[in-house]
């Protein structure tokens, strides 16, 4: 079985509130009421002599219709200007 075709999903989360607008590009166009749907591919991502590279998050825009990817560090950075709330 191919590992990168099990993904780890998370519920759909609203978002409630904008704390602060942001740069970020996929980002930006979020609105209060847009859901949004996390998930990430289960399997090898490799390493270096510094250690593994960095796992990326897949984020689903439900009302965009648009995904993006963001490392675990960009995406906890994005998300600080939003309160999200799992339904």
């Amino acid at each position: 079985m191919d590992k990168q075709n099990i993904m780890m999903k998370s519920g759909t989360f609203v978002v409630t509130k904008i704390v602060k607008k942001t740069k970020s590009k996929f980002f930006k166009n979020v609105e209060v009421g847009h859901k949004l749907i996390f998930s990430v591919p289960l399997g090898y991502v490799g390493t270096s002599k510094s250690g593994s590279y960095a796992v990326y998050i897949k984020v689903l825009n439900v009302d965009l219709g648009k995904v993006s990817n963001a490392s675990f560090n960009q995406m906890s950075n994005s998300l600080r200007s939003f309160e999200l709330q799992e339904c």
